[in-house]
């Protein structure tokens, strides 16, 4: 279903316990280049679908660049709530330009924000998303770094 809806051209997810209790996520999408990758990969972000599926967001966007295992991540993180539970949201997307200190403007789908892209010379390389879920946190600071834990056994410079 998750396919037929978002188009993607390979992808998958999974899910995972680590050893205090804490709960994961995991889901990857990647379009080939083409003109409805940008679309498809537009509606689906966590500040959309996720309040969609009757979660809360508490407080707004985190923008910030990591660096993990030496690769730059461009990254927005938010925290929702459902129920009694607090969802750690980390939304890597990436569409083959090098990450800028900046990360607000990764995601710029707006007409202006396109033709900027068209100005600076940008080609549609395809698009990849990354989105890694942390349940089991009171604090951001505590899924943060258990995030850079769990993003350096699965991201390496290759």
């Amino acid at each position: 279903q998750a396919q037929e809806l978002l188009r993607y051209n390979e992808g998958g997810g999974g899910s995972w316990s680590g050893t205090s209790g804490d709960q994961w996520a995991m889901y990857f999408f990647k379009w080939l280049p083409g003109r409805t990758a940008g679309l498809f990969i537009k509606n689906h972000r966590p500040d959309i679908c996720l309040p969609a599926s009757g979660m809360t967001l508490r407080g707004g966007v985190n923008h910030k660049v990591i660096t993990v295992n030496g690769v730059g991540l461009p990254v927005r993180s938010y925290v929702f709530e459902s129920g009694r539970v607090l969802l750690h949201v980390y939304y890597f997307y990436w569409d083959g330009s090098a990450p800028e200190v900046t990360a607000k403007d990764q995601e710029n789908w707006t007409a202006a924000g396109r033709l900027e892209a068209v100005r600076r010379g940008k080609r549609d390389v395809g698009t990849q998303m990354l989105e890694l879920v942390a349940f089991g946190y009171d604090t951001q600071e505590a899924a943060d770094a258990a995030a850079r834990e769990q993003l350096a056994r699965i991201i390496h410079r290759g």
